[in-house]
């Protein structure tokens, strides 16, 4: 391994986390072999969250092309299967939709627990001769025990499959909504069209060394409260569960998944672990499921797990219509919570986030002063000003170096130059350095030369 290649925590303070990812693919284009030696030494060494933040396993797949286009050929001879779990009724027209868009020339299962749902596809003729029907009576574990018990007679005969159910979700009045979107959002990135899917294939014939494709995590509605906390209360039954299965991956609480769910398209050997054991309807937790810490949700997270331990990494597709609208809303949440976090610490490169830079900036204006002014009038003092102000610090005003003093007042509060105020100065006065690191020393020793020591300088 090169010493370039550190795999920690990222933090997007001097680049845009782009360097190993574009050495690797330097290293891809010159030497296959070199390439592939490499990926599999991160995945048997490194944490596979650090792996995905910093090569960036994201696949943005277009829905439309040519017919003709080479990369569509999928040779005859590879064996694929798409394996729906379909529970809801009222659903069902809605997402056979989707079906269409798989090719003939590949096996598509439907799962059921639904006789509804049985009953209205045996009555319909194309369906009735294009489904390998599967109808299973007990509903216990739904997609879970679907993927697990109902597919395990026939799973292992194909090199491909996609996973996928249908999604509602329950409580609050956006439910059905919420549900909907949720529902859509699987069908589109995994079945989005056949030119679409083939990508997908070809992306796997591609990509030797990967196991999972997942769709990505929902972030509307309730969703939203896993963003960052994707373990919620599941770290120590998957851990559980993976040293029942025989996974030896490394599962670490600090480092969380980022594939959440049973809808998926694999190199079917990929999650093989997960079919170690003998699985049982009454295995699963009864109706009604729980919210979240139960059987179901540890192996939803432990997918990605399973592809590691069989020397794969996993990665998220979409399409690119998808993709669109996921930047736009992510950006729209990322700013909404920076717009918050700016007033409760102080912010200036990502990984402010983390520090403790604002406490000791309020414990020093609480342990030295009553009277709080600020030298500077630029972004870096609006920005302080606000974080104190939010915390209860007020600001008597604002320093400039003589000679500099353009405004008498700033954000409502009055401007002085340093030696006008230096004949009011008492021990009393603190004094927060707002300036960039380039002023910085010339700050400091006008204030001093000035009699101001009691001073403060956040640090950059």
């Amino acid at each position: 391994m090169n010493n370039r290649d550190n795999f920690t925590k990222v933090f997007l303070d001097q680049d845009q986390n782009r360097t190993i990812r574009k050495d690797l693919q330097k290293t891809k284009t010159n030497s296959r072999t070199e390439y592939e030696d490499r990926l599999t030494f991160y995945i048997k060494n490194y944490k596979m969250k650090d792996l995905y933040e910093t090569l960036h396993w994201n696949f943005v797949l277009p829905l439309e092309g040519t017919e003709s286009d080479p990369k569509n050929v999928i040779a005859y001879d590879i064996k694929i299967a798409v394996i729906v779990f379909l529970y809801y009724e009222d659903r069902i027209e809605h997402n056979l939709k989707y079906l269409l868009n798989v090719s003939q020339e590949w096996d598509l299962y439907i799962i059921t627990k639904n006789p509804k749902i049985k009953r209205y596809l045996s009555n319909d003729k194309y369906w009735a001769e294009r489904v390998i029907f599967v109808y299973e009576k007990n509903n216990r574990g739904r997609d879970v025990s679907a993927l697990l018990i109902a597919t395990k007679p026939f799973i292992h005969k194909y090199e491909y499959v996609c996973f996928i159910h249908d999604k509602k979700t329950t409580g609050g009045s956006d439910a059905e909504a919420v549900g909907d979107d949720f529902n859509d959002m699987l069908f589109e990135n995994l079945l989005g069209s056949e030119y679409y899917i083939r990508l997908i294939i070809k992306t796997f014939e591609k990509e030797r060394m990967l196991g999972v494709l997942a769709a990505p995590e929902a972030y509307h509605g309730a969703y939203f409260s896993v963003l960052g906390r994707e373990w919620t209360n599941n770290t120590e039954n998957t851990q559980k569960l993976a040293k029942e299965l025989g996974i030896k991956t490394k599962i670490f609480e600090d480092s969380p998944p980022y594939i959440l769910s049973t809808a998926f398209w694999c190199r079917t050997k990929a999650i093989m672990p997960l079919f170690r054991k003998k699985w049982r309807y009454e295995d699963f937790p009864d109706e009604p499921l729980k919210m979240d810490g139960t059987l179901n949700h540890a192996v939803e997270r432990l997918i990605m797990y399973s592809a590691q331990d069989e020397g794969y990494y996993s990665g998220i597709v979409m399409n690119s219509d998808y993709a669109a609208s996921y930047i736009s809303n992510i950006n729209i949440l990322l700013k909404d919570a920076l717009g918050v976090c700016r007033i409760h610490t102080l912010l200036r490169k990502h990984s402010d986030l983390f520090s403790d830079k604002g406490r000791r900036l309020l414990k020093f204006c609480d342990d030295n002063s009553n009277h709080v002014f600020l030298y500077g009038t630029g972004g870096s003092a609006s920005r302080i000003a606000e974080f104190l102000e939010f915390n209860g610090v007020s600001i008597d005003g604002y320093i400039v170096s003589d000679g500099r003093l353009e405004k008498n007042s700033f954000l409502s509060k009055p401007v002085y130059e340093v030696s006008d105020l230096a004949s009011k100065n008492d021990e009393d006065i603190a004094v927060v350095v707002t300036v960039s690191a380039v002023l910085r020393c010339e700050v400091i020793a006008c204030l001093e030369q000035n009699n101001f020591c009691n001073y403060y300088e956040p640090e950059e």
